[in-house]
């Protein structure tokens, strides 16, 4: 059985209402460094089970989303930290362990606390202080800009000409 299919990922996500400023978890579960061979468990599906393992036991609210690939392949394993509103992490260099687990919650927790999303290098957790690969400003809200007016040769204003 997948992580994604087991009875208490459903309870946890029933359990914590998503909101607008909830931070959300992603974790490539694809990646693994070029010289190890494909057949072999994969470095960045167990980093995804360690964060979801532990966000369980310790009830946490973060949704945990596993993503094929974030094009971070040469930095494995990869995590990023998003939130509407906020700036986004995208961190690389992880190992694929407990603590690395703990590590990246306690810095969702830090994201989540945080208004813009901004965390300090020396704030966030020991292993996330370095292989940061981006932090990206919060995406701006989506809105339809006014369709410009239609210009005619009758409408358009005079464009007065040196003489």
């Amino acid at each position: 059985m997948s992580t994604l299919d087991r009875p208490e990922c459903e309870n946890r996500s029933a359990k914590h209402e998503v909101t607008a400023v909830t931070t959300e978890v992603l974790v490539c579960v694809l990646c693994c460094s070029a010289d190890r061979p494909r057949d072999l468990p994969r470095p960045g599906r167990n980093l995804f089970e360690a964060i979801e393992n532990i966000a369980l036991r310790d009830d946490l609210p973060f949704p945990i989303r596993p993503v094929e690939c974030m094009s971070g392949c040469r930095r494995d394993c990869t995590v990023a930290l998003q939130a509407p509103g906020k700036m986004s992490y995208f961190f690389g260099d992880l190992r694929a362990d407990d603590t690395s687990a703990e590590q990246v919650l306690a810095c969702a927790a830090l994201h989540q606390a945080s208004v813009d999303g901004f965390m300090a290098r020396d704030a966030r957790p020991e292993r996330l202080r370095e292989g940061i690969v981006a932090r990206l400003p919060a995406v701006l809200p989506a809105t339809r800009p006014e369709p410009f007016p239609a210009v005619s040769p009758t409408t358009a204003p005079a464009i007065a000409h040196p003489t």
